[in-house]
């Protein structure tokens, strides 16, 4: 019982991410962050008194744990202030020149956004660890999947309508950015359309997973069809959702998010494929697939259509910011200017000609290596690739099951290419879904004997 009451409350945490704004507000995210805690808390108690799973020790995870560890320790050195005066950030000997007096410095420029960068990242490790623990089971990892496609389905019903009717509203607030893109809960188009895209994902690998069963052991090609066409009309639901979850992410008019989403679906395929089983059933999915988004992009797909071919401003205008970040880089290569203080860092080099107001650096991998520093950025990248690589060895060694090691892999696809051309990973809702993927995927890439025998070898994750 108290297993199940965990893995759904969970399942809500996931679902409710999106609905505030998508929790990019100060309140939201520190009520995330506190839910997952509190969350991580009550499994780890369960645990100790073995009324909940611990089928994952944490010694088969030390090649994840131990660079986030190491990230965010740093992290923490930044802002702590403990460190030698000598080595404070540039900014604070400027900031006391201005104000005539020597201040307290430290090696992040903003120690508070640092503190509170770290709850954040925390909330999001504790989704991560959660699903890896909750969700083992092959039943638990399929109803996960539904959950979530359920509900960005419901999201994305939410943002067309929302649009469609005129409202132009969020919730019950005006919006005041985006008025001509669906955005759903959000308030960034690009972030809602890298969340549509994770459930359309989900949505697919789900019929991808259904069509393979109807298609075992079904020889010849009238059989084939005629299974086909059953597990259609049986996945009614499914599709339906799918379908407004596409033509939502269309509307969004993203261009980064649709194209994110194209590369992870293609993963997705691919991955799919190295299961041995359904080869040629899976050739005609993605036929089928490609059909059916020419289809949604021609009714639909006009206002991304028309974003495509008007792409060259936006891109000469980031391809400066990411010049100036670079520069900024270079005045604490190994040290960084502290975690959240991008925003601060970047007005100090930011040039007359380069207008707007450029809080993020819209991309997510520059702007770690400029608040954490070169080795603290690679050490908070490393523990998301060593998971992907450990998913993407599962889909190849499950018999069974290998989808959903491979919705991982294709997440990572969508969420780290995105991540090249704006800051999607850095709004909380997204990170959650992401991270919950990761934890999914990472889990059922295990064998069933490689968590009942921890000395065989391959049982670890890669290190």
């Amino acid at each position: 019982m108290t297993e199940r009451i965990l893995f759904w409350a969970l399942l809500a945490l996931v679902a409710y991410a999106p609905l505030p704004f998508a929790s990019n507000r100060p309140w939201s995210w520190s009520l995330l962050a506190l839910l997952s805690g509190v969350l991580l808390a009550a499994w780890a108690v369960a645990a100790a008194f073995r009324r909940a799973p611990a089928p994952v020790a944490l010694r088969r995870c030390w090649p994840v744990v131990l660079p986030f560890v190491l990230a965010t320790g740093w992290a923490a050195v930044q802002a702590s202030g403990w460190t030698p005066a000598n080595l404070d950030h540039p900014a604070w000997a400027i900031a006391g020149a201005a104000l005539d007096r020597p201040l307290d410095g430290a090696l992040s420029v903003e120690p508070l956004a640092a503190w509170d960068g770290l709850m954040r990242l925390f909330g999001y490790a504790a989704v991560f660890w959660l699903a890896l623990q909750l969700c083992r089971g092959r039943e638990r990892a399929r109803t996960a999947l539904l959950v979530l496609v359920a509900s960005v389905g419901i999201y994305a019903l939410y943002g067309l309508i929302a649009q469609l009717s005129g409202s132009q509203s969020i919730l019950w607030f005006r919006k005041w950015a985006y008025l001509d893109s669906v955005t759903g809960p959000f308030v960034n188009r690009n972030s809602f359309a890298t969340y549509l895209g994770l459930g359309l994902l989900c949505a697919t690998a789900l019929l991808l997973e259904a069509w393979q069963r109807a298609l075992e052991f079904a020889p010849g090609l009238r059989l084939r069809v005629k299974r086909s066409i059953e597990m259609l009309s049986g996945h009614g639901i499914l599709l339906l959702l799918l379908a407004v979850v596409a033509t939502a992410l269309l509307l969004t008019g993203s261009r980064g998010g649709l194209a994110a989403t194209v590369a992870g679906m293609a993963g997705l395929l691919l991955l799919s494929g190295g299961q041995r089983r359904g080869t040629i059933g899976l050739r005609s999915i993605a036929l089928l697939i490609g059909a059916g988004a020419i289809a949604l992009f021609l009714v639909s797909g006009e206002k991304t259509g028309a974003r495509l071919g008007d792409a060259g401003g936006s891109l000469v205008a980031r391809g400066d910011a990411y010049a100036v970040t670079a520069r900024a880089i270079e005045t604490a290569p190994l040290l960084g200017a502290g975690l959240g203080s991008f925003d601060l860092v970047f007005k100090l080099f930011q040039p007359i000609e380069l207008t707007g107001n450029w809080g993020k650096a819209h991309e997510s991998y520059l702007e770690n290596a400029l608040e954490l520093g070169i080795p603290g950025a690679a050490l908070l990248t490393l523990p998301i690739l060593l998971a992907a690589l450990h998913c993407l060895r599962g889909v190849f060694r499950r018999r069974r099951d290998g989808l959903y090691p491979a919705i991982a892999v294709a997440a990572t696809l969508l969420v780290g290419s995105h991540a090249l051309i704006d800051f999607s990973l850095q709004i909380p809702a997204v990170s959650v879904a992401y991270a919950f993927l990761l934890g999914l995927g990472s889990t059922q890439a295990w064998r069933r004997g490689d968590l009942a025998e921890p000395e065989r070898d391959g049982g670890d994750l890669p290190g």
